[in-house]
């Protein structure tokens, strides 16, 4: 059962690489969306297993 709904948090998660994440949750078999980058630094947004939307960000280089 998803969690995502109207009133649901997505919590955020800092990493310093989120490419290397990338990789290796990727290899674990989450799917990512498209990472967006700015002056922000970068945003990537999965669904656990579970169906429980989670963003990773990664502060500006």
């Amino acid at each position: 059962m998803s969690r995502n709904g109207p009133d649901a948090a997505w919590p955020p998660f800092m990493v310093a690489d989120i490419e290397a994440e990338r990789e290796r949750l990727t290899t674990a078999g989450i799917t990512f969306e498209d990472t967006q980058r700015g002056s922000f630094g970068a945003i990537a947004r999965i669904d656990d297993p579970e169906g429980n939307r989670i963003t990773l960000t990664e502060p500006p280089r």
